[in-house]
């Protein structure tokens, strides 16, 4: 037998008597009471209720949240909703897909307390759901129904726990500021064995008298002697590519020691990394790619939460509490600063340090439901005493219980609609008049400034903001900007819905300012300049902004800003219309007049057409 299956089997042994019940207290803040419900689909409304539910996949009745979403987790300090809530990011129309035996025999809806409300109607041709929300708003998760009304399952079918606290904590998909993402659903309680029990184990924090990642755990037969040792180094918790960019502060660890986490001098760290294929005898698996590492976050002796808090486990006291990871970085004073890290990619993470004889800590890990296929499984890294490398997962489903304090950063300018076509307009294109430098309403729209929402208010409670409009040195010289949260009674539009009004400004258009611009005749000189911004908060930018002064087009000002290269008014040439000087590709390789493509002439970089 090989040695991974021998270590896959001592710990299932070492971890089968170690369920925890969920604690029955928490500490809520506020928020477990929850702010007004935003709804943009069109519903009617049934006067019928679904029978009891059902709380498994194997009642062939479940459906899964969308790809790239999480789950809202307790935080550091164990504050937090009591109901599960899903994680979407602002404005991104993913689906929960339905996963019933027969889709088309099935029916979405939501449960109130005056009955149930269908949302059949946004079904799409697979049956599965596509929901939306706009930033900083909640609504119920959807409910899936038999035809026939006979059954009906929703994600909060599992939060058996919490349901029977109050039937009023259903299920709901969140867009919100920065919070706890996981992996997995730590609220996802579940009834065995005449209780309530928790989604939260200690089976990956212990190995009989040792803890996972900390000390050597021993292999011995039936009479002690030891056969092999085993020192595990790395943990391992897959999260998939996030729905938008997904901007981290911190990444913290729940677990348990038998002394201090971390000594003095300890360190331990989390690399979020990227992603890479596995294979196996039973399938791929998902492991981190230690080869690519975004960043690496750190947690030292200070940046330990708890660990007063007393329990037992075989026989030993252990002490609860919490990691905390963050990215350390040199501050331009010589400080440390915590530098938070954007990821927009598939990713892991990474939790080594363990084998320092200065680190005493097993990391604690949640039941994944049985319905929850998006979650993957933690993986387990160590060594035998005779240096060979292995892993380990658990014949059971569980995820570390690892959190992300963050927030999905997604910006939108698709915010009105044409009245006659029913189309998104995307206004991001601004025409600054030549003699007054005041915004036009270019294109007929009836806007003469950027509608902009962003994933929290502009500006935080103290009137400070949290987003900035960015620009290059040369056009903050003679454009300027201003920011107001929009209010419009005629529109409907409040501040509660953050829609911003980004409002562009130039002094009247100087006479030398000039601009090269190509056309299908001639090369020609322009009176007119044009600058590109940007919308940057939380490390994260957005999509360009086209503004644009004196006689150019959008268009050809879309053409100069892509050829730059971080060089501005760069000169566009049509290809018949070069002259007969020699040109050269941006590798320094001489091509004729047919190369299409950004080529130097004369000294300057040019497009051919």
């Amino acid at each position: 037998m090989k040695k991974v299956l021998l270590l896959a089997v001592a710990a299932m042994m070492a971890t089968s008597g170690f369920a925890q019940k969920m604690k029955e207290s928490r500490t809520f803040n506020q928020r477990q009471f929850l702010p007004r419900l935003e709804q943009k689909m069109t519903m009617r409304t049934e006067t019928t209720r679904a029978a009891s539910p059902a709380r498994s996949a194997a009642d062939g009745l479940y459906y899964l949240r969308p790809e790239g979403s999480f789950w809202l987790g307790w935080d550091l300090q164990g504050m937090g909703y009591a109901p599960s809530m899903v994680l979407v990011a602002p404005w991104d129309e993913t689906p929960f897909i339905n996963m019933a035996t027969d889709p088309k025999r099935t029916e979405w809806g939501i449960e109130t307390a005056s009955g149930k409300v269908s949302l059949q109607d946004e079904a799409d041709e697979a049956n599965n759901l596509p929901f939306s929300l706009p930033p900083m708003s909640m609504y119920y998760c959807p409910t899936l129904y038999t035809g026939d009304g006979s059954n009906q399952w929703d994600l909060s079918q599992n939060s058996v726990y919490y349901q029977r606290m109050s039937t009023d904590y259903t299920t709901r998909i969140l867009t919100d500021s920065v919070t706890s993402f996981k992996a997995s659903d730590d609220h996802a309680a579940y009834y065995a064995q005449n209780q309530y029990w928790g989604p939260q184990i200690s089976g990956i924090g212990l190995f009989n008298d040792n803890m996972y990642g900390s000390g050597v755990y021993e292999l011995t037969d039936e009479k002690g002697n030891v056969l092999y040792t085993y020192t595990s180094y790395r943990a391992e918790q897959y999260f998939g590519k996030p729905q938008a960019p997904l901007y981290i502060e911190n990444i913290y660890a729940q677990g348990c020691s038998f002394s201090k986490p971390i000594k003095e001098g300890g360190k331990l760290y989390c690399h979020i990394c990227g992603v890479k294929d596995q294979e196996e005898s039973w399938g791929t698996i998902k492991v981190a790619d230690m080869d690519n590492i975004i960043a690496t976050l750190v947690c030292e002796p200070d940046d330990t939460i708890d660990f007063v808090t007393e329990d037992v486990r075989n026989e030993k006291t252990i002490y609860e509490g919490t990691c905390k990871f963050t990215n350390k970085q040199i501050g331009p004073f010589g400080n440390i600063v915590e530098k938070p890290v954007v990821v927009d990619q598939e990713f892991a993470l990474a939790f080594t340090g363990f084998e320092s004889d200065l680190v005493d800590f097993g990391m604690y890990a949640l039941r994944i439901p049985i319905e929850d296929e998006i979650a993957y499984d933690a993986v387990m890294w160590g060594k035998w005493d005779d240096g060979e490398e292995a892993y380990n997962q658990y014949s059971s489903r569980f995820a570390l219980d690892a959190g992300i304090t963050g927030m999905f950063v997604k910006y939108n300018t698709e915010i009105f609609v044409n009245k006659e076509t029913g189309e998104p307009l995307s206004l991001t294109e601004v025409r600054l008049d030549a003699q007054t430098g005041e915004a036009m309403d270019d294109g007929g729209a009836g806007f003469n400034y950027v509608p902009f929402t962003t994933p929290t208010r502009w500006y935080n409670n103290e009137g400070a903001p949290n987003y900035e409009v960015v620009m290059d040195e040369d056009a903050k010289e003679w454009l300027g900007v201003e920011v107001q949260e929009l209010v419009d009674a005629e529109m409907e539009i409040t501040i509660d819905d953050l829609i911003n009004a980004i409002i562009f400004y130039a002094d009247p258009l100087p006479a030398d300012a000039t601009v090269e611009v190509n056309t299908e005749s001639a090369s020609e000189v322009r009176n007119a300049r044009y600058a590109i911004a940007r919308v940057k908060g939380y490390e994260v930018e957005s999509d360009p902004i086209i503004v644009v002064q004196g006689d150019i087009t959008i268009e050809e000002a879309k053409e100069l800003a892509a050829a730059s290269t971080g060089i501005e008014n760069i000169t566009v040439v049509k290809a018949d219309k070069q002259s007969k000087s020699k040109i050269y590709n941006l590798n320094g390789q001489q091509v004729n007049g047919s190369y299409k493509g950004i080529v130097i002439r004369d000294g300057k970089k040019v497009i051919n057409k």
